[in-house]
């Protein structure tokens, strides 16, 4: 095999439900001969159709990458192709630790006219509670926390269950590299172990102005109503 090629020792399954479905899900995920490539097949589907992971077969980006083929498609499959390749994760903490927008996106405005002046200026909400997934816990954890502090704001997180131990392990290294910037510690804080209770306890704090969510529709709905400045995707 080509050494640049590699492929798994044994076939896995993996049980849940579908980010943005909730649907039931069984993937299993299998070795493949040299030269294969990376392929998603339907067995639910008439025919077991298989799709061929590839530029050509992307039809929707807007909330996860798709990929059709004929009346078959399946979603979100950047982040299983990301974890079976790992410098695909390598590729996103890279690019959201130079690509989010910090103080150096941030500058008063004037602007003037024939009914007067307007003057924009950086106002932080004070602490921002963000809710992250299981999807994408360190990257969501780095990406929110330079867009929040770069405002103005201190942040509490309530990770995902499944994946608190990655989403704080990123906030201790963002605490870290704040404390060697200069800056005060505890910016940015999380809850140890999250439950739903922990997650409406901090939605409902008077002293979160505003709250963030990563997730699936349950808890972007839970966000939307919860009366307050909210910000949800999933």
């Amino acid at each position: 095999m080509n050494n640049k090629q590699k492929t798994l020792n044994g076939s896995f399954s993996l049980f849940g439900k579908g980010l943005h479905t909730g649907l039931s899900l069984t993937v299993t995920f299998n070795p493949a001969p040299e030269n294969y490539g990376y392929k998603i097949q339907r067995i639910d589907l008439p025919g077991e159709p298989i799709i061929d992971a590839i530029a050509e077969n992307v039809t929707e980006t807007t909330r996860g990458t798709v990929l059709t083929k004929g009346e078959a498609r399946v979603s979100t499959v950047e982040h299983a192709m990301a974890a079976l390749f790992a410098s695909g994760k390598i590729i996103k903490h890279q690019l959201v630790a130079n690509k989010t927008p910090g103080t150096e996106d941030l500058h008063p405005e004037a602007i003037s006219g024939d009914d007067g002046l307007t003057l924009i200026e950086m106002a932080p909400y004070g602490v921002i509670g963000s809710i992250t997934p299981s999807t994408n816990p360190s990257e969501t954890v780095i990406c929110n926390s330079i867009g929040m502090i770069a405002g103005g704001n201190a942040v509490v997180f309530n990770p995902h269950p499944n994946a608190c131990r990655t989403a704080n392990y990123a906030v201790d290294l963002v605490n870290r590299a704040i404390l060697e910037a200069g800056g005060p510690e505890n910016l940015v804080v999380t809850v140890e172990k999250p439950t739903k209770e922990s997650s409406d306890e901090m939605m409902a704090a008077p002293c979160v102005k505003m709250l963030v969510a990563t997730g699936g529709p349950g808890v972007v709905k839970a966000l939307l109503s919860s009366g307050k400045k909210a910000i949800g995707a999933g």
